[in-house]
């Protein structure tokens, strides 16, 4: 039941996505942002790749913390999760940015099967996890065995050179 409700909440939010082409080279980052050095982790990346992504966006992910504190980035808590474990709709269109991002990039603690259902959703032509429940969702998948973002970060950089996009 809980896997049909799933799949009918994700045909809703393919309704939601923005209209248009894929802004190119632009990125969109879900991260859970439970801890505060996982803000700074991401935010340090982002700085330092300016010039490689014309356009960049967070989405934050806290689904224990059931008001989160608004930010600089929305943030989906745990109001905005359905009991058997989708996004919301209205949670969705809240916090998607106005762009179609052409590189996702999925950053969190625990799998989720609802926030790989709102990657697979979103039609970005690279995706990358470290930690998926849908493996099927991503492009590639970096390794996370020391559980450190930073490293996960590094991983990409060595492989984002090697990375070649036919149109």
């Amino acid at each position: 039941m809980k896997k049909y409700l799933r799949k009918k909440a994700y045909a809703k939010w393919s309704a939601l996505l923005p209209k248009g082409e894929v802004y190119p080279d632009s990125m969109l980052i879900l991260f859970d942002c439970s801890m505060p050095e996982h803000e700074k982790i991401v935010t340090t990346w982002v700085k330092k790749h300016r010039e490689v992504f014309s356009k960049t966006a967070f989405i934050g992910l806290d689904p224990k913390n059931s008001n989160p504190q608004a930010t600089v980035f929305p943030i989906l808590g745990k109001k905005d999760f359905t009991w058997y474990g989708s996004l919301k709709k209205d949670a969705v269109s809240r916090v998607l940015p106005d762009f179609l991002p052409d590189f996702l990039m999925v950053l969190h603690k625990k799998s989720s099967t609802a926030i790989d259902y709102l990657a697979k959703a979103l039609p970005a032509s690279f995706k990358i996890t470290h930690n998926p429940a849908l493996p099927s969702s991503y492009n590639i998948i970096l390794d996370d065995s020391r559980h450190d973002w930073s490293v996960v970060l590094k991983e990409f950089d060595t492989l984002m050179p090697k990375v070649e996009f036919v149109s």
